[in-house]
This record gives structure tokens, sequence and C-alpha cells, in this order.
């Protein structure tokens, strides 16, 4: 008999608690805030780091507490983890989009993250490779993932700049 029933789903749920206490505790997340502003407390940006932070905490106890077995005759699954290109790829464009947004600007590093991002998850729905495409089929695959992202980085541009008055880079 095992306490834990799905080692997985329980270092997920640890590593998740302890993030919501990193973000809840944490004193340099939400800088140079005023001790007043002009919408109340509900206004302020620490306000729902918090907020998110409280719910991440919850959903993470409702993880590891499934992940508990209580029933001595569940099937018991040890730890796996597989490191895949698409993962791998993912956190480069994302660490890349985080470094180049400051320099090229919102509308270009959105532009190019969400084009390759949408290109790389159309071949791995798709079951391919990215050399499997060939001739109209490649251009129609990029040409989709092109206006998909013109069209997101339009929509997060009006969003931004106008619906929240955000001044993005």
């Amino acid at each position: 008999m095992k306490l834990i029933k799905t080692m997985n789903d329980f270092i997920l749920g640890i590593m998740m608690l302890a993030l919501s206490f990193f973000l809840l505790f944490s004193d340099k997340i939400v800088t140079n805030m005023p001790a007043v502003t002009m919408g109340g407390y509900f206004a302020r940006a620490d306000v729902y780091i918090h907020l998110l932070a409280i719910i991440l905490g919850i959903v993470s106890l409702v993880l590891i507490g499934k992940s508990i077995n209580f029933n001595k005759d569940a099937a018991v699954t040890g730890f796996s983890f597989q490191m895949n290109s698409t993962i791998l790829i993912s956190a480069i464009v994302l660490i890349l989009y985080t470094l180049v947004l400051p320099i090229i600007g919102f509308i270009v590093s959105t532009f190019l993250a969400i084009f390759l991002l949408c290109t790389l998850y159309t071949v791995k729905e798709d079951n391919k490779s990215l050399k499997e495409y060939k001739g109209k089929a490649l251009g129609k695959m990029l040409l989709r993932s092109a206006i998909y992202s013109v069209i997101l980085v339009v929509v997060l541009k009006i969003i931004f700049t106008y619906g929240l008055s955000v001044q993005l880079p």
C-alpha cells in the first residue's frame, strides 16, 4: 500500500502550492504601488496577483488531495516525466519573446512568437514533421498561421491600448 496514488499529480500540486506561497508572500512582485489609488482596493495590481495566488493554492490543494491514495485498492502510478521537443521549443520561444519584447516592440515580437507557436502546434496536431509539408500544403499552413497571428496581435493591441489603456512597448 502506497500513500501517493499518482506521483505526477502530487509533485505538480506541491510545485503549484510553492508558487502560490511565493506569489502571496513575496514583497517584490509589484513595486512602486501607491498606498491609495483612485479606484480603491480592487484597482491595485497586487490585489489580483494575490487573488490568483489564492486560487492557485486552492487548486493545488485539491490536486494534492486527489493524488493521495485514500482508497487502498486503487492503482498506483510512479513518477514519469518526458521532455519532448514541443515543450522545449515552446519554452525557448517564450523566453526569446520576453527578451526581444522591449527591443523590437510588442507588434513584431508578439507576431513572431504567435506565428512560431501556431506553426509548431499545427504541425504537432497534424502528427507530421515540418519536412513532410510540401509546396501548397506548406504555404497554406504558413499562411493560416500568419493570418491567425495578425488577427490575434490586432485584437490584443486593441484590448490593451483602447480597452485597458495600457501602453505597450
